[in-house]
């Protein structure tokens, strides 16, 4: 199998368990009468994405920044490795998942898994994903552009949710910060 079908195949898992995701949460959240603080970071992070995906085939068909094949390997295998953390932080949140920044009474405060190191893994899931779509698809300079744009994304995104997450849970979220890290071990 080429490396380009194997690209292709991790775009599909992803697209797939993007929407798996939203059908989810609808499910689990449609009797939660959360608070919503969103402040348009959804919509950001939407576009950033809608843009990286664009980026990554637009560079790929015009061959900009092209990498060797064994690079595009290593590429989708991290995509999938990316899916796989979101899916699993989102696992593990439960309930208290949502694609928009809220919270809700019956809210709690999940340590376990990924987050028991990382604040938000299902944002570094994200991240991997969209850096390493660039170089499956046969682009670094797409990548490049992907982590500077989604960055500056989840970023806005983690400041306006752990005002809300502070607010809401107050020293033990507190606490936790002291404890994890934001978005990548050892960086942020």
């Amino acid at each position: 199998m080429g490396v380009e079908v194997v690209s292709w195949i991790a775009f599909f898992i992803w697209a797939i368990s993007e929407i798996f995701i939203v059908i989810r949460t609808k499910i689990l959240r449609r009797r939660a009468s959360a608070t919503k603080a969103d402040k348009g970071s959804y919509w950001l992070i939407i576009i950033g994405i809608y843009i990286g995906i664009g980026i990554a085939f637009f560079f790929h068909f015009q061959k900009w920044g092209w990498v060797s094949q064994s690079i595009a390997s290593i590429g989708a295998v991290l995509m999938l490795v990316g899916i796989a953390l979101r899916l699993w932080s989102i696992q593990v949140l439960g309930h208290n998942f949502s694609t928009v920044v809220s919270v809700d009474s019956n809210q709690t405060l999940v340590k376990d898994g990924p987050y028991k190191h990382i604040r938000h893994p299902a944002y570094t899931g994200s991240l991997i994903t969209f850096v390493f779509m660039g170089l499956a698809f046969n682009s670094w300079v797409a990548s490049c552009i992907t982590i500077v744009m989604l960055s500056l994304s989840f970023i806005y995104r983690i400041q306006i949710e752990e005002k809300v997450l502070i607010s809401h849970f107050n020293s033990d979220y507190e606490e936790y910060i002291r404890k994890t890290w934001r978005l990548i071990p050892y960086i942020w």
